[in-house]
């Protein structure tokens, strides 16, 4: 999952000010922070630098205003400058010992640099003080996964989802895939299903059913998941090429044979130019490898073991 540049923001100041603010002003950041789309470089740092000279104008001003070091460490930390950003830390915990929010900055330049265990020490901190924190949360979480304690990892997803108001899918979908990675399949289904509650049937949720029905040996239900969609979208052709590969997996060889002439009637009904895209091309030679695949003697077939994305 990708944070973005928080510069999308109207300033790093305002998003300090916004950690310690109530909860719906807490839920803009983080959506902002799970969705908003990154800058191209050269534009971010050049308004990075902009923001780094104002507020250094603004410490100038007034040397002993903790808040002020602390918007410039996050700067700091998103123009790639680590060294910077801690010497602002440092002051800031010269200047207001007792401000949590510099572990939670500290955390986040330690991640960055991929000190893992430094930085889970410093979200720690931050959140024996305010433990409901999602942002937080989530930062911690991909601490401990990267440290292969993802046990501990989920007990965070799992806060992070009960305490944000308007979770992302990526959210359900990084817990499903930590819970999957720990060999449990059932509880990681029960969250994508968990998201599909929440947020409705979103096409990325019932899709990642699909996948972890597929991956735990269950093609017969994993085609009941699949079958809403196609019938939503009876002309995507990946999803029959999916329902295929499920199909086959499960043994029955009529019906796939079926679907993946449904994905090549699907194709054929795009219009010339859409047809003869670069994905479509590759998704039309998936289709006829498929096809062969099935016409093959048994113990010859090489099925893909991903379906298409």
């Amino acid at each position: 999952m990708n944070f973005a540049s928080a510069h999308k923001l109207n300033s790093v100041g305002e998003t300090c000010r916004q950690l310690d603010a109530p909860v719906r002003t807490l839920r803009l950041l983080f959506l902002l922070l799970m969705l908003a789309a990154p800058a191209p470089l050269a534009h971010a740092h050049g308004e990075l630098d902009r923001q780094i000279a104002e507020v250094t104008e603004r410490i100038r001003r007034s040397p002993k205003d903790a808040t002020l070091h602390l918007q410039r460490a996050e700067l700091h930390r998103q123009h790639g400058d680590p060294d910077a950003a801690f010497a602002d830390v440092a002051q800031v915990r010269k200047l207001d010992p007792k401000l949590a929010d510099a572990d939670f900055t500290e955390g986040r330049v330690l991640l960055d640099a991929g000190r893992l265990a430094e930085a889970r020490s410093a979200f720690d901190r931050f959140l024996a003080a305010r433990p409901d924190h999602p942002i937080a949360l989530w930062h911690r979480a991909q601490c401990l996964i990267q440290l292969d304690q993802r046990p501990l990892a989920d007990a965070d997803l799992k806060r992070c989802l009960e305490v944000v108001p308007e979770p992302t899918p990526d959210l359900f979908l990084a817990r499903a895939a930590n819970l999957e990675r720990l060999g449990r399949s059932a509880e990681a289904l029960t969250v994508v299903d968990a998201g599909r509650k929440r947020l409705g049937d979103l096409a990325v949720l019932q899709l990642a059913a699909v996948d972890l029905l597929a991956r735990a040996g269950k093609p017969v239900e994993a085609v009941g998941r699949l079958d809403p969609l196609i019938l939503a979208t009876p002309r995507n052709a990946g999803l029959w090429l999916r329902k295929g590969r499920l199909l086959a997996a499960g043994g029955d060889v009529a019906s796939a044979r079926q679907s993946l002439q449904a994905a090549q009637s699907a194709l054929e009904q795009l219009g010339p130019t859409t047809r003869q895209t670069v994905a479509n091309r590759n998704l039309a030679a998936q289709i006829e490898s498929d096809l062969r695949d099935l016409e093959a003697p048994p113990g010859e077939a090489k099925r893909p073991e991903q379906a298409p994305r």
